[in-house]
């Protein structure tokens, strides 16, 4: 550049423009292209590269979730509303699900029972539950298969050894407004919920923040692609839509590609 601001090219020593947007270096690139390329010169093959490397590193991004030029996924506004979205769902869900666990009388301290069959009235089905991983309780979790085994508890026939425990989870309730494949999906409640026998000393209470947290939601989107917001099969299941709970207050979830 010349002390005056104006830009003068390193290929053709014009000024106004610079050597990657030289139409002069251009035009000469494509009479190189004409010849074979075992008959280019040192200098020829050089300038070829230069080119075609500018065009592929100044190509359009595309973002890989709306697969709309100009942007890629961390700039992309479909992304980050749909993400808004779940979170939002996300909130009612775990309050939904603080509200139910208080209702059962389930915490910390509470005895449970095994429900699967042949093994409620066993001497070893019953146990305290010892812990909550509240990292697993989320909406897509629950929407695709129910509530994780998130209730860590020991047996009591076993109690004070260490290394015995088992995980359960808790039967969601037919009012609740949870869509996704757990419609029609229950496996998760037909084989490892339980039954509180003796109610928690005290009301559940998850670690500060966790209700706002937004825990494992970068990781849930980072494999999904716009189309799948709204996807219905051709079986009617919404395994891949991110209708998970249905919001008091009315939002859009159609895809808008």
């Amino acid at each position: 550049m010349a002390w005056n601001g104006t830009v003068t090219c390193s290929w053709c020593g014009r000024q106004g423009h610079n050597r990657r947007s030289c139409e002069r270096m251009k035009e000469r690139v494509k009479e190189i292209l004409l010849i074979p390329e075992e008959d280019r010169s040192y200098s020829e093959k050089s300038i070829v590269r230069e080119v075609t490397h500018s065009k592929t590193y100044h190509r359009e991004r595309k973002c890989t979730y709306c697969k709309t030029a100009g942007h890629n996924r961390r700039g992309c506004e479909k992304l980050k509303a749909h993400k808004d979205y779940v979170f939002k769902q996300d909130v009612a869900f775990k309050k939904a699900f603080l509200q139910r666990c208080n209702e059962l009388g389930l915490g910390v301290g509470a005895f449970i029972r095994d429900t699967r069959a042949g093994r409620f009235d066993k001497l070893d089905s019953l146990h305290y539950v010892d812990r909550v991983d509240w990292s697993r309780v989320n909406v897509w979790s629950a929407a695709c298969a129910g509530i994780p085994r998130v209730f860590i508890a020991k047996p009591v026939k076993k109690m004070g050894q260490e290394g015995f425990q088992d995980a359960y989870t808790i039967k969601i309730p037919s009012d609740w407004p949870l869509g996704g494949a757990f419609e029609s999906d229950r496996w998760l409640e037909d084989s490892y919920s339980l039954k509180v026998v003796s109610k928690a000393p005290g009301p559940l209470r998850p670690p500060e923040g966790w209700v706002e947290n937004h825990y494992g939601l970068g990781e849930f989107f980072n494999e999904r692609e716009s189309w799948e917001w709204n996807y219905t099969g051709e079986d009617g299941s919404k395994l891949d839509s991110c209708d998970f709970w249905k919001l008091e207050e009315e939002q859009e979830l159609k895809e808008t590609a």
